[in-house]
């Protein structure tokens, strides 16, 4: 439950124990105990995203059992939150908070959109690319004490947080090569949303994953995403495709007649 403005509450003749969670359930932000015998009490409570009311000791203890048991969160990064990729990755992990939670946003100029994210899902870090909205965006997160850095080398450095599970990266054109490299140094999964890195440097990013087995990359995008879950499922079942086609649906060659086509470079 979430408890965000004045309450009261009748006790009976038992000690009750409040304790405040962030919204992952990860840390303890506040603790209040009710000793026995208390008839009412009434209290404030700034904005909690959770609250648990525990009777007795036994009840706290099993409390800590179950979170000590739980499978840790995945902490993600997503390289560009605000763009399309972005804000659907986000409504997936809104979707499961029991296995994935917020490290941290990067955006370049919508920084509106950045600071509104940031509150809902309150990550470590946020970056905001561009120098000119820096001040702007620090302004607002202040009371959130979330962090706010700004500039490229930020987002390269933000892929090496060792509390980093995965990074997602879903930065439009070349602007996404330096930090997916970084993250690949760094032994991150990485959920590659971001094409035109492959494009670009495709020879030198399969050279990186050979030099850093742990790290990885998962397409999310579309087409490739697609393709990517077929193969897996045909492997898994012991088959070995022999060939792929894509329909070229859409694309740059949508309207090309055969003649066209047929000069189009591999």
């Amino acid at each position: 439950i979430t408890l965000d403005k004045h309450f009261s509450m009748n006790f009976s003749n038992c000690p009750y124990f409040f304790l405040f969670f962030d919204s992952n359930l990860h840390r303890i932000v506040y603790k209040y105990a009710v000793p026995a015998g208390t008839s009412g009490w009434s209290g404030l409570v700034f904005s909690f995203p959770c609250a648990i009311l525990l009777q007795s000791y036994e009840h706290v203890y099993q409390l800590f059992i179950t979170i000590i048991r739980r499978e840790p969160l995945k902490k993600i990064a997503i390289l560009g939150s605000t763009g399309s990729i972005g804000t659907q990755a986000l409504d997936v992990i809104s979707r499961h908070p029991d296995e994935f939670s917020v490290e941290v946003l990067t955006a370049h100029n919508n920084a509106d959109l950045l600071i509104e994210q940031a509150i809902n899902f309150n990550p470590n870090v946020v970056v905001i690319s561009n120098p000119d909205k820096y001040e702007y965006v620090s302004k607002a997160l202040e009371p959130h004490m979330i962090k706010v850095f700004t500039g490229s080398e930020s987002l390269n450095d933000v892929v090496e947080m060792k509390s980093v599970d995965m990074v997602l990266g879903a930065l439009v054109g070349y602007a996404g090569l330096a930090p997916v490299i970084n993250a690949i140094k760094h032994d991150k999964i990485i959920a590659l949303a971001n094409k035109e890195v492959l494009v670009v440097a495709g020879q030198l990013v399969n050279k990186l994953l050979k030099e850093h087995p742990k790290s990885g990359i998962v397409p999310v995008d579309s087409e490739h995403s697609a393709i990517f879950q077929c193969l897996h499922g045909e492997l898994q079942c012991g088959n070995k495709p022999e060939k792929i086609l894509l329909t070229a649906s859409g694309g740059p060659f949508r309207n090309f007649t055969r003649e066209q086509l047929e000069t189009v470079s591999k």
